[in-house]
């Protein structure tokens, strides 16, 4: 095995799954954490099978009492990061300019009224949920408010942000300070990233990450290399683990939409299982390689598994059931059967 697979394997921890000490550790690593892909609303983030314990019923937990916070950064998506973690992520994803006409009438009424949920703001605005929906979403990404998501109720009350995390300035880091940051934590999730990998990542744009990178090089705290004739970066402890082949780490992994190393590599992934009138629902990492895609439909109950779609339909065949597992872990096999494998009816 190459060191660069070993080493993005080693630091995932999918072959050595922490543990409700480590956990914190790992989440910080991999933050913004999003909800699984295909899940309910109101669902806790999950680190998917890089845990020894349930960690989607811990988060419910964590979120409860605000160690880790709900908010907008990756292009607007939803995400989770640890509380401590707050005001490193605002100052690199606040969106800065003045409030619109409806954002800044939004504003007064909560310091007019103060926490309300959309029911209430409706009862007193007479706006239409959706329209009330759009203006908080707006202020959410400016970290202007604040969803406060304690379970997984629909009826979630929001506040003023400044209010809650009164101790978070939106402008202690300069937005290539705190892009700084969150890239060398990027490099240690991975051993070695792609300025392509980061942007589909984070969302950053191509400038603020170019001139973070810079300083980082700079600083020496990274360097560019060209491994295996990707242009990327990595630490300069770590240059040499990049260059050394490795004992093999072997196992399938069945990853969905969402996850950090799908998102990571959300470019080269689209549309690379395509599949007429079927979506890919979760990739398939092979001995920490891409190799495939279940395909087929998202529910509300039993998923429509359509097919396993593979790089190679020979090695498929020959750890099929070891693919099998895999998927097991993630799905319900009972209700949701595989229909095809490779390409052929299974029942």
């Amino acid at each position: 095995m190459d060191g660069r697979t070993a080493l993005r394997m080693t630091r995932q921890r999918l072959h050595d799954p922490v543990d409700e000490q480590e956990y914190l550790t790992l989440f910080r690593l991999l933050s913004p954490v999003q909800t699984t892909y295909w899940c309910a609303p109101g669902q806790p983030p999950a680190l998917a099978l890089r845990t020894t314990f349930n960690d989607r019923v811990y988060n419910g937990e964590l979120r409860a009492r605000r160690a880790i916070v709900k908010g907008r950064f990756m292009r607007g998506a939803i995400g989770y990061v640890a509380e401590q973690d707050l005001e490193l992520f605002a100052c690199a994803y606040h969106k800065d300019g003045v409030p619109s006409s409806d954002e800044q009438e939004m504003l007064y009424l909560f310091r007019q009224e103060g926490p309300m949920n959309i029911g209430q703001i409706k009862g007193i605005t007479g706006l239409r949920s959706k329209d009330i929906a759009a203006v908080l979403h707006k202020l959410q990404e400016k970290f202007l408010v604040f969803e406060d998501q304690i379970d997984s109720e629909s009826d979630r009350g929001w506040f003023l942000f400044a209010g809650e995390f009164p101790t978070v300035d939106l402008h202690r880091l300069s937005r290539a300070e705190a892009i700084s940051h969150i890239l060398h934590r990027f490099v240690q999730a991975h051993g070695f990233f792609t300025l392509q990998m980061a942007r589909s990542f984070y969302g950053f744009t191509l400038k603020d990450m170019q001139n973070a990178l810079a300083g980082l090089c700079e600083d020496g705290r990274l360097i560019s290399i060209d491994l295996q004739g990707e242009q990327g970066y990595t630490r300069p402890e770590d240059e040499g683990l990049l260059r050394t082949p490795c004992e093999p780490i072997t196992g399938i992994h069945v990853l969905h939409r969402s996850d950090f190393l799908v998102k990571s590599d959300e470019e080269y992934l689209k549309g690379r299982y395509k599949y007429e009138d079927f979506d890919e629902l979760h990739y398939i990492l092979m001995d920490g390689c891409w190799q495939g895609a279940v395909v087929g439909r998202f529910r509300n109950g039993p998923f429509d598994i359509q097919d396993v779609v593979l790089e190679d339909p020979d090695q498929g065949q020959a750890r099929k059931a070891e693919i099998i597992a895999a998927i097991a872990r993630v799905y319900d096999l009972e209700a949701s059967p595989i229909y095809r494998f490779c390409g052929e009816i299974q029942w």
